[in-house]
């Protein structure tokens, strides 16, 4: 798929290449999601007991990660790597566009303690995770 004609957006280019070769994006974002749930889920008790030997409370912190993911022939996400300090210089404008809504969403959820009312905001929280609705594609 030509990332040019879905008007430079890779996560496009991606979602028609998948439907040319009869795969569905949708069950693929569902299938990625699932991974990192089940990713953080089994590290969440050693990292609430790092923080308790370190005095902080749960809840308190927030840490933005990148899954990267290859996909095979079969359309089966692969889990790569996990970045724990993603780039977030943009390089093109659309990047940049998207990396300045991630960091107004991470900035959002890091001060959501602070406000009396958290704004009903773009994030969409689930199980104590929260993110950019639609930030995994459709």
């Amino acid at each position: 798929a030509d990332v040019r004609a879905c008007g430079e957006s890779a996560a496009c280019a991606l979602r028609r290449r998948l439907r040319e070769e009869g795969h569905d994006p949708r069950a693929l974002w569902a299938r990625m999601r699932r991974t990192i749930r089940g990713l953080l889920s089994a590290a969440r008790p050693s990292v609430e007991r790092a923080l308790r030997r370190h005095g902080v409370r749960a809840g308190a912190t927030f840490e933005l990660l990148r899954f990267d993911f290859m996909v095979d022939r079969r359309g089966t996400p692969l889990l790569t790597e996990v970045n724990i300090s993603p780039n977030l210089i943009g390089k093109t404008h659309q990047d940049s566009a998207v990396k300045q809504r991630l960091l107004t969403a991470v900035l959002s959820v890091a001060t959501l303690r602070l406000r009396p009312h958290p704004p009903a905001a773009a994030l969409e929280c689930r199980g104590g995770c929260c993110s950019l609705p639609g930030a995994c594609g459709a």
